[in-house]
């Protein structure tokens, strides 16, 4: 969830895909953000969003998800796979966040283990 002034955001992958094996779990995120509130009792508003296509998918453990981005001072860097829905997860987040600057990065090495942008910038314990 992100708070820009007074409207808050949520990105969610989407459930539009009839064969996707997960899109039963991704609606039921969709159905139980759908009209909450933040703690100031503001609406949140869905957005949904495309995972890359199967296309690019290599081995049983891949991140698809454009959504495993991550946010930094006056911008975005989002994962890039080389498919046709970078450019629409590009222009979701444009369009979410305009005076952001949208940086995609290609991650064929990141994601084969599962993770994505987001997952490389967590602390590592000890």
């Amino acid at each position: 969830v992100a708070t820009f002034g007074l409207r808050v955001e949520e990105v969610a992958l989407g459930a539009d895909d009839p064969t996707d094996p997960w899109r039963h779990i991704k609606q039921a995120n969709i159905d139980a953000l759908r009209g909450q509130t933040d703690a100031q009792g503001r609406e949140i508003r869905m957005v949904t969003i495309p995972e890359a296509e199967e296309s690019c998918i290599i081995g049983e453990k891949f991140c698809r998800s454009y959504v495993n981005c991550y946010f930094v001072n006056g911008g975005v860097i989002m994962p890039e796979y080389g498919t046709p829905n970078d450019a629409i997860a590009r222009d979701i987040f444009q369009s979410l966040f305009p005076t952001y600057r949208i940086r995609g990065v290609h991650i064929p090495n990141i994601c084969h283990g599962g993770g994505g942008i987001h997952c490389i910038t967590q602390q590592i314990p000890a």
